[in-house]
């Protein structure tokens, strides 16, 4: 299922851009709904710069440079998914200051205090070398008032127990607790099967 085509097919001038997105950007079924639920949230903040940490070949960055028309740059410390990345985006036409990606490990990032609305994540947060780390950092680089969205597997499912990084997925319990003792509040969590929607706000 495509997210894309509804949106960008209303504007003519769009159409070739959403050809090309068909192509790259898909979202897996069990990923829909939560994506669609953290580009609500964005929405509603007005996030301008976002950051989406473990972008892999950019998937959910180009996602949201589409349907946000926001500035997203992608980390990642997988140099070869880091080009393939940058291809698509170049292959999309988006222009180097819109969409960006950096090899960078997400524990320790090149960015400013407070240089970002938003950190996202989708499907990445368990990969990372050290996912406490990765999230004081995210919480450093948010200003005042941003928020963070992270899309992972939720542990001990029927269906994740079988995942070969089964045993680095997080309970609901523990990655509400490792989002707030990096010090984000007012944290919430959604569950869509196999799969959770954290949001934590810096205040």
């Amino acid at each position: 299922m495509l997210l894309c085509e509804v949106l960008l097919c209303e504007k003519g001038e769009l159409r070739g851009v959403a050809m090309a997105m068909a192509m790259v950007v898909e979202l897996l079924r069990n990923e829909e709904e939560l994506v669609k639920e953290l580009c609500r949230r964005l929405r509603r903040m007005n996030a301008s710069r976002i950051l989406d940490v473990g972008c892999g070949t950019g998937k959910l960055a180009l996602f949201l440079a589409v349907h946000l028309s926001c500035e997203v740059i992608g980390i990642d410390i997988d140099a070869e998914k880091v080009a393939k990345a940058r291809e698509r985006a170049a292959e999309l036409g988006f222009p180097s200051e819109s969409v960006r990606f950096y090899v960078q490990p997400a524990e320790r990032t090149m960015f400013a205090d407070g240089y970002f609305d938003s950190v996202v994540s989708l499907k990445a947060l368990h990969e990372l070398a050290d996912a406490s780390r990765s999230l004081s950092e995210a919480f450093r680089i948010l200003r005042h008032g941003g928020i963070i969205c992270i899309i992972d597997w939720v542990k001990g499912t029927q269906t994740t127990r079988s995942h070969m990084h089964a045993p680095l997925y997080f309970s609901e319990e523990r990655l509400v607790e490792e989002m707030r003792r990096a010090g984000f509040l007012c944290v919430r969590v959604e569950k869509k099967e196999d799969l959770m929607l954290a949001e934590g706000l810096k205040k």
